[in-house]
């Protein structure tokens, strides 16, 4: 059984969804700021918030916000996700996979779980549930 909600009011994006929140400041997080863009491939370990560009694969080891003004070029791993800018790339989730009202994704995507919000956008396959 696929595990796929749809939310119809964007206003109450803020509120967590199968523990997925937006990301909020801290120490164990890792901030790519509007107008930074990295060439190349991008790993952390921590918490990503992205509001500027990476071109080339992504990879989080916890929760990625790829925030409006964000954008990748490439593929995305995550093990949750939040996504309200674009990605030209396809998209594994290995938690929940959260697409806000402004989300626009050109590429597959899977997830374990996944939460789309009336008014996001994505081109490409879609498999949901099951393992990795």
């Amino acid at each position: 059984m696929a595990a796929i909600k749809l939310r119809k009011d964007p206003a109450t994006a803020a509120e967590p969804q199968n523990g997925v929140s937006p990301l909020k400041g801290s120490d164990n997080n890792c901030l790519i700021s509007k107008g930074t863009t990295i060439d190349g491939d991008f790993r952390s370990a921590e918490n990503i918030r992205l509001d500027g560009k990476v071109e080339g694969t992504l990879h989080c080891d916890n929760r990625l916000v790829v925030g409006q003004t964000g954008a990748v070029a490439g593929d995305v791993h995550a093990q949750n996700a939040v996504l309200s800018g674009k990605v030209e790339g396809n998209v594994q989730v290995d938690g929940t996979l959260q697409l806000t009202a402004t989300a626009r994704i050109k590429g597959d995507l899977k997830a374990k779980f996944l939460v789309v919000e009336e008014g996001a956008v994505y081109d490409g396959k879609c498999a949901v549930g099951g393992g990795k």
